[in-house]
């Protein structure tokens, strides 16, 4: 098998969730050896997240669980047994990075906050994940990832004019920051190489917002207000998703330049109007220019409507549901989704990253079930003896 980009790094995951674990499954996919410290006292929230795949429940048959924790191993710990915190610290004084997106304090009052750990290894890379970033005002707060769609703005953008505030139903703040926290371990793990020292990462999901919405918070302090316009645009019209022939099929269409809507009238048989000549009549009547493209695109199917405008230059697309998404031909050429047997589960396709290595490949694994791989890691990564780890279970520490 050919070896990851990552391999010969260990990290010991506390993360859970969404942000935290996302980013680790970066590390993971690109060979990183990930332990997951999880509890069944005290279970993940993302086992506990429908769909259940396979089973009535948690903890192994979470479809979320599966997919934001590929290629781990699994260990369950007792974080609130003292001695369930001395195996978890000697796990993670044997791994290079330490990851948590605990509420704030939490690690350091059970001992494994980053001044004792890196005291005792001090080329150890911690990273902290949380909503607001460790320090500030906000410090103390708790929350989840719609927790900083709001708190960012995203949620105040996001809408139809005439309606409130929005919260999608995937937190972004879940997905955007687990992009910039991969890259914070990425280049914490270079610079462990390099000087043989560690440091501290603080992740804010607040800040990881606002380098998506940077251009409306800069348009906001110059005292141009922002306001939610649903699926428009300022610059261009029409755009947006517009019905197609079958039941519930759209497809995404943006015409962006005065050509584009010339080329469209040619393509749909129409003699073009004055008033929509220019980018800036058709922004005055976005009504207008819609009802036109969807005159045209509710006579055939996204496919067709799709194919048809991009012949002719124009960005279009089919809306595809999860299952189109999954058997979408291109998606399986380029193995972003292969099909891996899970054993709780069954078959399922696993994401694979979203880029390509040449000479170092993904190679994404199974998430672990819970506990998988308890006493293979604490025999062979903490060094515990097999009578050592039977007396852990005994006293509870393990789960």
């Amino acid at each position: 098998m050919t070896r990851g980009a990552l391999d010969g790094i260990r990290v010991c995951d506390f993360s859970w969730v969404g942000a935290g674990p996302r980013a680790t499954k970066e590390l993971a996919d690109h060979g990183a050896e990930v332990l997951k410290i999880e509890s069944r006292s005290r279970l993940d929230p993302a086992r506990k997240a429908p769909p259940f795949i396979g089973s009535d429940g948690p903890p192994d048959a979470s479809a979320f669980f599966v997919m934001t924790n590929t290629s781990k191993k699994s260990v369950a710990i007792d974080l609130s047994n003292p001695q369930g915190v001395a195996v978890a610290k000697r796990i993670a004084l044997n791994s290079h990075m330490v990851v948590e997106n605990f509420g704030p304090g939490f690690m350091d009052r059970i001992g494994l906050g980053w001044d004792v750990l890196s005291a005792e290894r001090p080329d150890l890379v911690m990273v902290s994940v949380s909503i607001v970033g460790r320090t500030g005002p906000l410090a103390g707060f708790r929350g989840y990832g719609n927790s900083a769609a709001a708190t960012s703005g995203q949620a105040f953008l996001t809408g139809f004019p005439d309606g409130p505030p929005h919260l999608t139903n995937y937190a972004f703040g879940d997905v955007a920051t687990p992009l910039f926290a991969a890259i914070a371990m990425i280049g914490a793990l270079e610079r462990q190489r390099r000087t043989g020292k560690g440091v501290y990462v603080d992740v804010s999901q607040l800040e990881s917002m606002m380098q998506l919405l940077a251009p409306a918070a800069m348009a906001e302090a110059a005292g141009l207000p922002q306001r939610s316009i649903g699926n428009r645009e300022t610059w261009c019209a029409p755009n947006g998703v517009f019905r197609c022939s079958g039941e519930d099929d759209w497809v995404a269409v943006t015409i962006a330049t005065d050509a584009d809507w010339a080329a469209f009238c040619q393509l749909a048989n129409r003699t073009p109007e004055n008033r929509y000549a220019s980018v800036a009549g058709r922004l005055a009547d976005p009504d207008g220019v819609e009802r036109m493209l969807e005159a045209w695109t509710e006579a055939r199917t996204p496919k067709v409507a799709a194919d048809a405008l991009q012949a002719i230059g124009i960005a279009a697309a089919p809306v595809q549901d999860g299952q189109e998404v999954s058997e979408d031909p291109h998606l399986q050429h380029r193995k972003i989704a292969e099909v891996i047997e899970h054993p709780v589960i069954g078959p399922i396709r696993h994401v694979a990253p979203a880029f390509k290595l040449s000479r170092t490949p993904a190679q994404v694994g199974l998430a672990p079930c819970l506990g998988a791989d308890t006493r293979d890691v604490l025999r062979n990564v903490a060094g515990f003896l097999e009578d050592e780890i039977t007396a852990f279970e005994r006293a509870g520490a393990l789960q």
